[in-house]
């Protein structure tokens, strides 16, 4: 009797196992859902906290480069993209947050380090406006770069002092800095504007 209870028992936590693997194989494959349902699970992470920020700026580890995702009104821009190796984490870590398209892309500058991982990045989202300074290097990762936004047809803007944007509702207008510099500046002001203090410099 004791051995035909267990082996009801098996037989039920198998049945469940199973019902639970079909219900998860037919969740969509959105990493929005699936975001959804860790949280349910408890098993939220660090980046999930800024979902409900009115703005949020995530540091990408990308090593010895830089990457920054800012998040403002539902919408989002990617400044930088680490090196070339690096690219595909980029769009993992955007995925993962549940991005699904890309306001702006900014590059500061076409250093290696910097404009590297943006190809994978352009290649795996819809980009709306792709932003750098008018500066032009004969390296693999600017002409990658630039045939993805020739063959996607991305609109590139090249600021120059009084260019404004905006992102999720918020308006910055670039200053009269050389075009790095005025990126900083840029995101200090969307910080300002979306938490209500003053810009940090």
């Amino acid at each position: 009797m004791g051995q035909e209870r267990m082996g009801r028992k098996r037989y039920v936590a198998i049945l469940l196992l199973l019902l639970v693997i079909v219900l998860f194989a037919c969740l969509p494959a959105s990493s929005a859902v699936w975001r959804d349902v860790r949280r349910a699970c408890g098993l939220g992470t660090f980046s999930d906290a800024a979902d409900d920020a009115p703005f949020a700026l995530h540091v990408l580890d990308v090593g010895k480069a830089d990457s920054l995702l800012l998040e403002c009104g539902g919408e989002a821009m990617l400044v930088d993209g680490g090196t070339p190796d690096r690219g595909e984490e980029v769009v993992q870590y955007l995925t993962r947050r549940g991005i699904d398209s890309l306001r702006y892309v900014v590059n500061t500058h076409p250093d290696a380090d910097h404009i590297g991982g943006l190809p994978e990045v352009l290649q795996a989202f819809p980009v709306a406006a792709y932003i750098a300074p008018e500066l032009s290097v004969d390296t693999v990762e600017y002409r990658r770069t630039q045939q993805i936004l020739q063959e996607k047809a991305i609109a590139v803007q090249y600021p120059q002092a009084g260019t404004t944007f905006s992102l999720g509702g918020r308006r910055s207008k670039y200053g009269r800095r050389r075009p790095p510099r005025t990126v900083l500046t840029t995101i200090r002001s969307f910080c300002a504007l979306s938490t209500g203090t003053r810009p940090f410099y």
